[in-house]
């Protein structure tokens, strides 16, 4: 088998699926999509060297003088998603310009391909970019030269070959809706006299005919996020694959194309920034990260990344000290993850919408018993508090003091607290004001070394009271596919959620989008064409992931059925279960006035009976009743305050009735730290004691923390809490 079958490439897989149905009844246009994509990760092996252009023979740079018209003869990967080498095809030239060629599969050409979209390829890689380019004057490859680099020019031409050709992807429309947009093949950078290659020796790009010719923007977006990897190569071929990927995300969205989004990422951030496994939560990560770090270093510190001859954090590293003296990698990656929380003017991206982290556990009742957990080599985990009072949260790192907490309160103004741990890697962390002047509080866990792939936390909170939430929904969890209007200026989709009885509060609204187009939702609680009650404007979603908007400070109450709405200025991609019951809950404004979604059809006759990927989350207060008529009690105040340089803490009791008495003191785990048997008849009427000298069962003196101490009766309990310090 050839070695070269072996190559890894970079190929831009793109998971759609394309059904339209244009003639829904009332004129409503809407088209089924499947959204994914990943790129691979290209390697040249050991033993390859890029081919030298200076020591091709003048007969080899003469074939970079081409006609219009001309044949050629290249070589493509038999299946670029298998090790199955390669296999030749005939191409013509139908355009060149200063800058590229573009040569398209003759079996393809006036078929799927026409001069049009040749000359739209040769503007938009060298003539024009889209509104949202970062210069819209310039085409794509003109763009990224300027701000990235040179291609390799392994011909000697000065040009970037564009070969349009029926990837070979095991597509089919039917059965297998996926397709390549597009790959960088390295195997092309490698001299044609080696005898295990079958590379072309010139710098190209394959973009797909089928079902590519369909997508121009799409495919038009993997060019740009492709050729970043072609420049990349020129500079750096054994780029570490995070930090190579992540500046290829960023060239789509400098040219101007949507690309991916961020969602993907910001709804599980507790994954390193340097691991790269080749899923859709890496190229979120690592874009948003090259995204932030253009805002802040400027374009100039991209530039460099790419150009820079050292790998991975050791690129970032050099960078980062070039352009932000006296920091290190690892405070630009805590500061990065504290703007994917705040998004502000102090740690923020100046003015881009994100959608919103959701937290890895969120809770909204006091007590918390233990939770145990572990956050990756730079990565940070995020814990939200919501509910109740008195909080405070007790943090142990086992004995690190390399591991990062961080507490944010969110009031009229936000705060950020770097948690000081002790010498044994603990902190007690008291937030007197919660539940009163703030009603929420961010744990922030963050481990910025590569020492470990990961470290180990624990931690548990006091405190009374809080909420109950209730999320509403009336889809199966599982998204089948996204549904997207076309031919419409604006649309609106709505869920009717019918099961609210009594009065509620909104804590927020989840919605599944296909896009990042901006997004307006509605509350109305009075049918679902009444007028709505509540509108919040410029959302920005996830791409192919859950947006949770956060509702709480709006102090939105209904008590009816309550319908949520979407609406878009353009066209809407939402997410869609066709597998539930959307008849009576799944609505779609035509003509002014919302419809059941279920008396519309497909022009083929399929019903579209499922409902729309939207949640609704509310609110249900708890309330807590601290009085107690029992004398059965631990007495004193709230807490019980013990140093263990007092030497030994009292514990005063009282009981109801006559009897034998068991107290028991238990950790915020559960586990049984010490235990007293009180022998005798305990008196009613009179206060008894026992005495804890901060040791427990064993002997050993037990660790700082929070306790709960349980009387225990015949007849009655109580429970106290100890706060105890060493």
């Amino acid at each position: 088998m050839n070695y070269f079958s072996r190559l890894p490439l970079f190929v831009s897989l793109i998971l759609t699926q394309i059904i339209q149905f244009p003639d829904l009844l009332l004129g409503q246009g809407l088209e089924i999509v499947h959204i994914e994509g990943v790129c691979a990760v290209p390697n040249l092996p050991k033993g390859f060297e890029r081919f030298n252009y200076n020591e091709m023979t003048l007969e080899g740079r003469e074939r970079g003088l081409r006609k219009i018209g001309e044949i050629k003869t290249f070589f493509t990967r038999k299946n670029v998603l298998e090790e199955s080498g390669f296999v030749s095809l005939e191409a013509e030239l139908v355009a060149v310009s200063d800058l590229v060629e573009i040569w398209v599969d003759i079996t393809e050409w006036n078929i799927r391909v026409d001069q049009d979209d040749a000359d739209q390829l040769v503007i938009a890689f060298e003539l024009e970019t889209p509104s949202g380019s970062i210069d819209p004057s310039k085409g794509i490859l003109a763009l990224e030269i300027e701000y990235f680099g040179l291609p390799p020019d392994v011909d000697g031409n000065g040009k970037v070959i564009l070969l349009i050709l029926d990837i070979n992807d095991n597509y089919d429309e039917e059965t297998n809706p996926s397709f390549v947009s597009g790959y960088f093949d390295q195997a092309d950078q490698v001299s044609d006299t080696h005898p295990q290659t079958s590379g072309n020796v010139a710098d190209i790009l394959y973009l797909d005919s089928n079902p590519g010719n369909k997508r121009r923007d799409e495919v038009l977006s993997t060019a740009s996020h492709e050729l970043q990897h072609l420049i990349n190569y020129n500079y750096d071929r054994n780029e570490d694959s995070w930090l190579n990927e992540g500046l290829s995300e960023y060239a789509s969205k400098l040219a101007g194309y949507q690309g991916r989004g961020f969602g993907k990422f910001l709804s599980q951030t507790n994954r390193g920034l340097t691991v790269w496994d080749n899923l859709l939560q890496d190229y979120a990560r690592t874009g948003l990260w090259m995204t932030y770090t253009s805002l802040r270093l400027g374009l100039d510190a991209i530039k460099q990344l790419v150009q820079d001859d050292a790998h991975g954090v050791g690129s970032a590293e050099n960078v980062i000290k070039s352009f932000s003296p006296g920091t290190s990698f690892p405070e630009f990656v805590y500061e990065w993850t504290i703007a994917n929380l705040l998004n502000d003017s102090a740690y923020g991206y100046k003015g881009i919408e994100l959608p919103s982290i959701i937290p890895q556990n969120q809770y909204f009742q006091l007590p918390i018993n233990g939770v145990p957990g572990s956050v990756h080599s730079y990565a940070s985990s995020y814990h939200e508090f919501s509910g109740g009072t008195e909080l405070e949260i007790f943090m142990d790192f086992f004995g690190r003091q390399d591991v990062k907490a961080t507490i944010f309160t969110f009031s009229a103004a936000t705060t950020v607290a770097p948690v000081v741990l002790d010498a044994n890697g603990a902190a007690n962390i008291e937030l007197p004001g919660f539940g009163n002047e703030f009603s929420r509080a961010i744990l922030m866990i963050s481990y910025m070394d590569d020492a470990l792939d990961s470290v180990s936390y624990f931690y548990s909170a006091s405190g009374i009271g809080g909420y109950e939430v209730v999320e509403l929904s009336n889809d199966d969890g599982e998204t089948d596919f996204f549904i997207k209007s076309f031919d419409t200026p604006s649309v609106s989709v709505a869920s009717l959620f019918n099961s609210i009885n009594t009065p509620s509060s909104i804590l927020s609204v989840k919605v599944f989008m296909g896009s990042n187009d901006p997004i307006s939702i509605q509350i109305r609680d009075n049918g679902i064409n009444s007028n709505f009650i509540f509108e919040k404007r410029n959302i920005t979603p996830a791409i192919n992931g859950w947006t949770e908007i956060n509702l709480e400070s709006s102090e939105i109450v209904v008590s009816a059925p309550t319908a949520v709405s979407i609406t878009v200025a353009d066209s809407i991609i939402i997410g869609y279960d066709e597998d539930s019951n959307g008849i009576g809950n799944a609505f779609i404004k035509t003509n002014n006035s919302f419809i059941a979604l279920s008396n519309l059809t497909f022009n083929n006759g399929q019903s579209i009976d499922g409902t729309w990927m939207i949640r609704l989350l509310l609110r249900q207060d708890i309330e807590i009743d601290t009085t107690s008529n029992s004398e059965t009690a631990i007495r004193g105040d709230d807490w019980i305050e013990f140093e263990y340089s007092d030497g030994v803490v009292t514990i005063p009791y009282t009981v109801a009735t006559e009897g034998e008495v068991s107290l028991y003191l238990y950790d915020i785990l559960g586990r049984t730290v010490q235990s007293w048997r009180e022998e005798g008849q305990k008196s009613p009427g009179r206060q008894h004691q026992v005495f804890w000298n901060g040791k427990n069962a064993f002997g050993h003196t037990a660790s700082s923390g929070i306790y709960f101490i349980r009387l225990m009766t015949q007849d009655d309990s109580a429970v106290k809490k100890l706060r105890f310090i060493k």
